[in-house]
């Protein structure tokens, strides 16, 4: 059984030859999976095989609600880099503040956009409303994730986003780009709202959020991500798929 995570697909950035052997791979495999109903369709549409979905799972017992913060606090998750496209936030984060004068954005993570986004910070006047903490250690980001308004995913291509599904487990909600992951993760107006790639649209979302935030109860996202991407919840049907597997597929000899 093959588990295909890579965004190299999602891209179209994979080089031929490794793309040959992912081929003979996927041909090869009792059983393919994506963890994303996005890259199951680019897999499917690429190979001319069929995949199944299994997300990615995260550990609900440490990612759980917290007492939320009383002043508007919005939080970016990633690699500081194009692709996570922090800048989006950051010009949405600048609407807000010119038409509040008030809140925080923390933006956790590290990479080769770092210099460019702390310039575009302080080009925007959000030297004082926006914190960059660099890498931080995974028991400090449960404590500022459970205490945040909201998370913030700007990305342009995301395989799944593990970063939302500890946020649901945290008890807040996610404003999402259509990243590709995300959309198998999110029901909009239920666990959160897509936006689109524009600073607008994102603040609009925002506002939303913070407006209406009793529309977001803690555990019932957290009770969410329980069910769906708890560690239990996913080995359970992992079992079962490999009791499938050994069941119906004889064992291939070269």
């Amino acid at each position: 059984m093959v588990t295909e995570h890579s965004s190299r697909f999602l891209t179209d950035s994979i080089p031929e030859n490794q793309k040959k052997w992912a081929t003979e791979i996927f041909k090869a495999s009792s059983l393919n999976l994506s963890v994303s109903d996005s890259l199951k369709e680019t897999l499917e549409k690429t190979f001319h095989l069929p995949f199944d979905f299994l997300p990615n799972m995260t550990d609900t017992s440490l990612f759980s609600p917290r007492k939320k913060s009383t002043t508007p606090q919005f939080l970016s998750v990633g690699n500081l880099t194009k692709n996570k496209n922090q800048a989006l936030a950051i010009e949405s984060f600048g609407i807000w503040v010119k038409k509040n004068n008030a809140g925080r954005l923390v933006i956790v993570g590290s990479g080769s956009e770092e210099r460019a986004l702390k310039k575009l910070t302080e080009k925007e006047g959000l030297n004082n409303h926006v914190e960059f903490t660099g890498q931080i250690p995974r028991e400090s980001l449960t404590e500022l994730m459970g205490s945040s308004t909201c998370l913030l995913i700007c990305s342009l291509h995301e395989t799944f986003g593990v970063v939302a599904i500890e946020a649901l487990s945290s008890g807040i909600p996610v404003i999402s780009t259509r990243c590709g992951g995300t959309e198998s993760i999110i029901q909009d107006n239920v666990h959160g709202y897509f936006t689109d790639f524009s600073a607008t649209s994102l603040f609009e979302k925002m506002n939303q959020v913070w407006q209406h935030r009793e529309h977001f109860p803690s555990e019932k996202l957290h009770e969410y991500a329980e069910r769906e991407f708890s560690r239990q919840a996913i080995a359970q049907k992992l079992e079962t798929i490999y009791h499938e597997i050994l069941q119906t597929t004889d064992v291939k000899k070269s």
